[in-house]
């Protein structure tokens, strides 16, 4: 599997584990398992703030399932994946 393929699956998983659905439990293990246990995310606009893999899952996966946020779909966006570099991924959606 090439690396742009690679980066475009991890993607689709991230992506896929914040739409509104029945199986929002199997989407949310998925990313845990795409993601190393000790991953880090770091938001980077406004102020920098980083978060554990269950940090940052723990209250998306809530308000996807308690009823706080309207029905999200994948679909009727247009994806662009731009590969950077040896490591860098963009994947910007447009409605």
């Amino acid at each position: 599997m090439s690396d742009t393929d690679e980066i475009t699956e991890l993607l689709t998983t991230f992506f896929s584990a914040f739409v509104s659905g029945d199986d929002i439990s199997s989407e949310m293990a998925a990313l845990r398992a795409a993601l190393l246990p000790n991953a880090v995310i770091v938001k980077t606009c406004g102020s920098t703030v980083s978060y554990t893999v269950d940090e940052f899952i723990a209250p998306r996966e809530a308000i996807l399932t308690d009823g706080t946020r309207l029905p999200v779909s994948r679909s009727g966006y247009a994806r662009l994946l731009q590969a950077m570099g040896d490591s860098q991924g963009n994947r910007n959606s447009t409605r």
